[in-house]
């Protein structure tokens, strides 16, 4: 199972991380993970885990410019009262896992 229903729309991907089979699931993961490695310190690889906040230490309009990116690649669309809700780059995953209608 690699998502779970967590709240409304929002779902939280496997357990075991961001590798789950479901292959649109592993494209969302790969593509959110890749888009926020240029915010990662030096040295430093973004995992599901990561903390985009505390972790990153980006802020609002960094987090709103990756979502963008986000956004155009998948063609969806993220209001901007939801990315407070985002803590994880897992968390971030799963919701554009749930607008994409995949699951």
């Amino acid at each position: 199972m690699p998502l779970e229903v967590i709240e409304g729309d929002c779902a939280r991907l496997s357990p075991d991380g961001l590798a789950p089979d479901d292959p649109v699931v592993a494209t969302v993961a790969a593509f959110v993970l890749q888009t926020l490695q240029p915010y990662a310190p030096a040295g430093q690889i973004v995992t599901p885990t990561t903390d985009i906040t505390t972790d990153l230490h980006i802020d609002s309009l960094s987090v709103m410019n990756a979502v963008l990116d986000i956004e155009d690649r998948f063609d969806i669309s993220v209001p901007l009262n939801r990315l407070a809700q985002f803590r994880t780059a897992e968390d971030l995953a799963a919701y554009i896992v749930s607008r994409l209608g995949k699951h």
